[in-house]
């Protein structure tokens, strides 16, 4: 489903786009986040061990 101004237009799931399903996932994936980090579930780290960690 997708709101444009004063419509909303209905597609079957089969023919949306490559994009729009990565934007779905990416929705997903960060609500997730969100849901961790408001548990707890998060740590904080040092921002030079954290690009230590991503040069890993």
């Amino acid at each position: 489903m997708i709101k444009d101004k004063e419509r909303i237009i209905l597609k079957k799931a089969d023919s949306l786009s490559k994009q729009l399903a990565e934007d779905i996932e990416f929705a997903r994936r960060t609500e997730e986040a969100w849901k961790e980090y408001e548990q707890g579930k998060f740590r904080t780290v040092d921002f030079n061990d954290y690009l230590k960690e991503l040069r890993k």
